[in-house]
């Protein structure tokens, strides 16, 4: 029976992951994704004004039988006065007790158009290379199975490691008070497969922008900012929103993922993803933000849920913090 349960969970990942041709793959994706900007629009890169290391860790469905594991580790740094900013990015994807992987290195530009004072539009590209693979030696096959399972796999001859190049670019603008951005990610639609087939990357498009209001006149700085990401990639679409709640550093924030109203994939089904709480705390250039994704789909009662930790530290030389007058105001939680 354990053999056989391991067939369908090795069926299950390159099926959900699109390794097989017919299927098509999702992106990872955060809940914190302002946590780490460039991976929402290449455009963000730079948009603190000074040098910024960025981290995100994500446990998803620990649940499920390996479950989900991303990290990534970003650093930006803005060049040339104002207009010029660079980055690199490293990012990490196991997927599974089959131990499916990504990893990927991506390199980060912007350039920042100002408006005036308070307003200013950005142009924002990356390139990664990404490596993408799984641990066979933990897969079962049939034909294992056949001859008594403990012998090597004539399957395994028709799987491989593979690597490609990734693009994608956006857009930004913003004042003081509010933000709008538009990206494009996998735009050379790379094939992924792990087969001799075709499974090109669907490109992904996302819309994401907000407001910072300041509430009253106090001495202390309070904030309240309520933001959205719509993001579209094939047949699949999902809409974030969600505020947060700045009390002089300390952030409460509450997000919901999914469109119930509009759209649902099966007859009778609304389609829920999650809901998310956030608590951060800022100070001194650090930033750190936890959250909890609660499932509200059909996997409520078998996915446990998610976690992610973020992490980030600015620095501003003396000189940059004299010459920097815009930044974009959305919450970095």
């Amino acid at each position: 029976m354990k053999n056989y349960l391991k067939i369908v969970l090795l069926c299950s990942l390159f099926i959900f992951n699109g390794c097989i041709y017919i299927v098509s793959a999702q992106d990872i994706q955060f809940t914190q994704y302002y946590a780490s900007g460039t991976f929402l629009n290449p455009a963000f890169t730079g948009s603190e004004g000074c040098n910024r290391f960025s981290s995100i860790n994500r446990k998803q469905w620990n649940s499920f039988s390996g479950g989900y594991t991303t990290n990534i580790l970003t650093i930006e740094i803005p060049i040339t006065r104002e207009h010029n900013a660079v980055g690199l990015s490293l990012l990490s994807d196991v997927a599974g007790s089959g131990k499916l992987y990504s990893r990927s290195v991506k390199g980060l530009y912007s350039y920042t158009f100002f408006v005036s004072r308070k307003h200013a539009f950005v142009l924002g590209i990356d390139g990664a290379y990404t490596f993408r693979g799984a641990d066979y030696s933990s897969y079962l096959f049939s034909d294992q199975i056949v001859r008594g399972g403990d012998v090597s796999s004539v399957e395994i001859s028709n799987l491989s490691n593979t690597s490609y190049l990734d693009f994608s670019s956006g857009a930004l603008y913003y004042s003081d008070k509010y933000w709008i951005g538009i990206s494009g990610h996998h735009l050379n639609r790379p094939n992924q497969s792990l087969t001799s087939q075709e499974a090109e990357l669907p490109i992904k498009y996302s819309m994401h922008g907000g407001y910072k209001f300041k509430l009253g006149r106090q001495t202390k700085d309070i904030f309240l900012s309520p933001s959205f990401n719509y993001k579209a990639q094939s047949k699949y679409d999902q809409f974030d929103l969600g505020i947060y709640y700045d009390y002089d550093g300390l952030v409460f924030g509450v997000w919901y993922r999914g469109i119930p109203v509009f759209k649902s994939y099966q007859p009778g089904e609304p389609n829920n993803d999650a809901a998310s709480a956030i608590i951060g705390y800022s100070k001194n250039g650090y930033k750190v933000g936890y959250s909890y994704d609660i499932t509200i789909s059909k996997l409520t009662t078998s996915s446990a849920g998610s976690h992610e930790l973020t992490f980030s530290y600015t620095h501003c030389s003396k000189k940059k913090k004299r010459k920097r007058k815009h930044f974009v105001p959305c919450a970095k939680f």
